[in-house]
């Protein structure tokens, strides 16, 4: 997958915008809410759960 696409895929579903403001609230909301799952997984595997 090239660049381009990628960048084609997150405009049209809505991450990046055209104003920079609503991009960087919408990537940080991707960290917030979106890896939270993740990071107790990371965690538990550290851990040995």
């Amino acid at each position: 997958m090239s660049l381009l696409s990628v960048a084609l895929n997150l405009t049209i579903c809505r991450v990046i915008e055209e104003n920079y403001e609503k991009s960087i609230r919408n990537i940080g909301r991707i960290g917030k809410y979106g890896m939270k799952s993740t990071d107790v997984e990371i965690l538990n595997i550290m851990l040995g759960h």
